[in-house]
């Protein structure tokens, strides 16, 4: 179900930006995984990532990049479930009007 949603998702976000030119799709996971950090205490980068299944390093390359990496669907699942946000909480669109 929730694959289901995060592809129903990836295609509304491609859809619009077939309709703009130079959109983008900002990846806000900064934001949240400090948030969910700060409201638990004593957790780090790597208890995340072992919750996610990835190494360490690719849970602070993903937190120092503001714009949406190659990622597998079963990953952002993961992600939305441990940090407790919807999909379109963590995916925004970009339109850049240059």
């Amino acid at each position: 179900m929730e694959t289901e949603k995060t592809l129903l998702v990836q295609q509304q976000i491609m859809k619009q930006s077939n309709k703009t030119t130079n959109a983008r799709v900002r990846w806000t996971f900064r934001n949240h995984l400090a948030m969910h950090l700060a409201n638990n205490r004593g957790k780090t980068i790597q208890d995340v990532a072992d919750e996610v299944g990835v190494h360490r390093n690719t849970i602070s390359r993903w937190k120092n990049t503001e714009y949406l990496p190659q990622i597998e669907d079963r990953l952002l699942a993961q992600i939305c479930f441990i940090l407790n946000v919807e999909i379109y909480e963590l995916l925004e669109l970009e339109q850049n009007t240059k």
